[in-house]
Protein backbone atom coordinates (compact mmCIF):
# COMPACT_ATOMS: atom_id res chain seq x y z
CA UNK A 1 0.00 0.00 0.00
CA UNK A 2 1.23 3.56 -0.60
CA UNK A 3 1.77 5.78 1.75
CA UNK A 4 -1.56 7.50 1.31
CA UNK A 5 -3.46 4.42 1.22
CA UNK A 6 -1.87 3.73 4.74
CA UNK A 7 -2.99 6.99 6.44
CA UNK A 8 -6.40 6.55 4.94
CA UNK A 9 -6.71 3.06 5.83
CA UNK A 10 -5.51 4.17 9.72
CA UNK A 11 -7.88 7.34 9.67
CA UNK A 12 -10.59 4.72 9.10
CA UNK A 13 -10.01 2.73 11.54
CA UNK A 14 -9.77 5.05 14.28
CA UNK A 15 -12.70 7.43 13.20
CA UNK A 16 -14.77 5.06 11.64
CA UNK A 17 -14.78 7.44 8.19
CA UNK A 18 -13.22 8.35 5.15
CA UNK A 19 -11.18 11.33 5.75
CA UNK A 20 -11.39 14.48 3.69
CA UNK A 21 -8.35 15.41 1.71
CA UNK A 22 -6.70 17.90 4.16
CA UNK A 23 -7.49 15.37 6.98
CA UNK A 24 -5.22 12.96 4.38
CA UNK A 25 -2.66 15.18 4.12
CA UNK A 26 -2.44 16.03 8.02
CA UNK A 27 -2.51 12.16 8.71
CA UNK A 28 0.75 11.39 6.33
CA UNK A 29 2.66 14.81 7.59
CA UNK A 30 2.31 14.02 11.18
CA UNK A 31 3.86 10.07 10.53
CA UNK A 32 6.42 12.47 8.46
CA UNK A 33 7.39 14.17 11.39
CA UNK A 34 8.37 11.17 13.55
CA UNK A 35 9.73 9.28 10.68
CA UNK A 36 13.31 9.96 10.80
CA UNK A 37 13.63 8.69 14.55
CA UNK A 38 11.74 6.01 13.84
CA UNK A 39 13.70 4.58 10.76
CA UNK A 40 17.05 5.57 12.71
CA UNK A 41 16.04 3.73 15.96
CA UNK A 42 15.01 0.37 13.52
CA UNK A 43 16.88 -2.86 14.32
CA UNK A 44 15.08 -3.86 11.13
CA UNK A 45 16.88 -1.70 8.86
CA UNK A 46 19.16 -2.86 6.31
CA UNK A 47 20.30 -2.12 2.71
CA UNK A 48 19.58 -5.91 0.60
CA UNK A 49 22.97 -7.21 -0.67
CA UNK A 50 23.99 -6.05 -4.21
CA UNK A 51 21.92 -2.93 -3.74
CA UNK A 52 24.69 0.06 -3.07
CA UNK A 53 26.91 -1.53 -5.80
CA UNK A 54 24.65 -2.05 -8.48
CA UNK A 55 23.60 1.83 -8.09
CA UNK A 56 26.73 2.73 -8.62
CA UNK A 57 27.43 0.60 -11.28
CA UNK A 58 24.51 1.79 -13.35
CA UNK A 59 24.85 5.69 -12.40
CA UNK A 60 28.96 5.04 -13.97
CA UNK A 61 27.36 3.19 -16.96
CA UNK A 62 25.82 5.98 -17.87
CA UNK A 63 22.45 4.88 -16.67
CA UNK A 64 20.22 7.83 -15.86
CA UNK A 65 18.51 6.20 -12.16
CA UNK A 66 14.74 7.31 -10.86
CA UNK A 67 13.53 5.90 -7.88
CA UNK A 68 9.79 5.17 -8.01
CA UNK A 69 7.80 4.60 -5.00
CA UNK A 70 4.38 4.37 -2.72
CA UNK A 71 6.19 6.54 -0.03
CA UNK A 72 5.57 10.33 -0.45
CA UNK A 73 8.62 12.64 -1.69
CA UNK A 74 9.85 12.93 2.09
CA UNK A 75 9.20 9.59 3.62
CA UNK A 76 11.54 8.12 0.71
CA UNK A 77 13.97 10.87 1.39
CA UNK A 78 14.31 9.75 5.63
CA UNK A 79 14.17 5.90 4.62
CA UNK A 80 16.92 5.88 1.73
CA UNK A 81 19.35 9.19 3.33
CA UNK A 82 20.03 6.32 6.00
CA UNK A 83 21.15 4.21 3.62
CA UNK A 84 23.00 6.80 1.45
CA UNK A 85 20.91 6.08 -1.43
CA UNK A 86 19.57 9.19 -2.17
CA UNK A 87 22.48 10.22 -3.75
CA UNK A 88 21.71 7.67 -7.02
CA UNK A 89 18.51 9.02 -8.12
CA UNK A 90 18.20 11.83 -10.49
CA UNK A 91 14.24 12.15 -10.42
CA UNK A 92 11.75 10.54 -8.61
CA UNK A 93 8.02 9.88 -8.38
CA UNK A 94 6.54 9.61 -5.02
CA UNK A 95 2.79 8.34 -3.99
CA UNK A 96 0.34 11.11 -3.51
CA UNK A 97 -3.31 10.56 -2.66
CA UNK A 98 -5.59 9.15 -5.43
CA UNK A 99 -2.70 7.89 -7.40
CA UNK A 100 -1.90 4.10 -7.93
CA UNK A 101 0.79 2.80 -8.55
CA UNK A 102 0.67 2.48 -12.80
CA UNK A 103 0.28 6.30 -12.59
CA UNK A 104 3.75 6.74 -10.07
CA UNK A 105 5.26 4.71 -12.76
CA UNK A 106 4.00 7.24 -16.00
CA UNK A 107 4.96 10.08 -13.32
CA UNK A 108 8.86 8.81 -13.29
CA UNK A 109 8.66 7.72 -16.71
CA UNK A 110 7.42 11.52 -17.94
CA UNK A 111 9.92 13.45 -15.25
CA UNK A 112 13.07 11.04 -16.91
CA UNK A 113 12.45 12.11 -20.43
CA UNK A 114 11.81 15.79 -19.11
CA UNK A 115 15.30 15.31 -17.50
CA UNK A 116 16.73 13.53 -20.43
CA UNK A 117 15.21 15.73 -22.82
CA UNK A 118 13.92 13.43 -25.20
CA UNK A 119 11.23 10.59 -25.52
CA UNK A 120 12.22 6.94 -24.57
CA UNK A 121 10.03 3.77 -25.74
CA UNK A 122 8.94 2.94 -22.02
CA UNK A 123 10.08 -1.48 -23.17
CA UNK A 124 13.53 0.49 -22.86
CA UNK A 125 12.65 1.60 -19.58
CA UNK A 126 13.39 -0.88 -16.31
CA UNK A 127 11.22 -0.59 -13.61
CA UNK A 128 12.45 -2.67 -11.36
CA UNK A 129 9.94 -4.06 -7.64
CA UNK A 130 10.01 -6.54 -5.10
CA UNK A 131 6.00 -7.36 -5.37
CA UNK A 132 3.51 -8.65 -8.12
CA UNK A 133 1.87 -4.72 -8.24
CA UNK A 134 5.27 -3.36 -8.93
CA UNK A 135 4.97 -5.57 -11.60
CA UNK A 136 1.41 -4.94 -12.67
CA UNK A 137 2.40 -1.06 -12.27
CA UNK A 138 5.47 -1.03 -14.97
CA UNK A 139 3.43 -3.52 -16.90
CA UNK A 140 0.69 -1.49 -17.37
CA UNK A 141 3.42 1.30 -18.93
CA UNK A 142 4.32 -0.66 -21.04
CA UNK A 143 7.76 -0.63 -18.92
CA UNK A 144 9.87 -3.86 -18.84
CA UNK A 145 9.10 -5.36 -15.12
CA UNK A 146 12.40 -6.68 -13.38
CA UNK A 147 11.05 -8.32 -9.99
CA UNK A 148 13.61 -8.94 -7.69
CA UNK A 149 13.07 -11.47 -4.96
CA UNK A 150 14.45 -10.11 -1.92
CA UNK A 151 11.08 -8.79 -0.34
CA UNK A 152 7.76 -10.87 0.61
CA UNK A 153 7.75 -12.32 -2.59
CA UNK A 154 9.44 -15.55 -4.10
CA UNK A 155 10.77 -15.63 -7.56
CA UNK A 156 8.03 -17.57 -8.80
CA UNK A 157 5.48 -15.29 -7.14
CA UNK A 158 6.81 -12.59 -9.13
CA UNK A 159 6.64 -14.77 -12.45
CA UNK A 160 3.40 -15.46 -12.04
CA UNK A 161 2.81 -11.65 -11.62
CA UNK A 162 4.49 -11.28 -15.08
CA UNK A 163 7.65 -9.95 -14.49
CA UNK A 164 9.72 -10.05 -17.81
CA UNK A 165 12.80 -11.23 -16.05
CA UNK A 166 13.04 -12.37 -12.00
CA UNK A 167 16.19 -11.93 -10.05
CA UNK A 168 16.86 -13.52 -6.70
CA UNK A 169 19.19 -10.31 -5.42
CA UNK A 170 20.62 -7.23 -6.94
CA UNK A 171 23.80 -9.16 -6.90
CA UNK A 172 23.13 -10.62 -10.25
CA UNK A 173 23.25 -8.84 -13.17
CA UNK A 174 20.32 -6.51 -14.60
CA UNK A 175 18.80 -7.56 -18.50
CA UNK A 176 20.57 -3.98 -19.84
CA UNK A 177 20.81 -3.90 -23.53
CA UNK A 178 24.29 -3.11 -24.88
Amino acid sequence: MTDPDVGAKTFEAVLHRKPTPHELAQVVQRRLEHLPEAVAESEGYKVLPGVPERLRQLSRDGHLLGIITGNGDGAAFVKLARGDLMRWFSFGAYATAGMDRAGIVSQAVARGEAFLGEDVPNAKILVIGDTPLDIGAAQAVGCTAVGVATGHFDAAALREAGADHVLETLEEELPLES
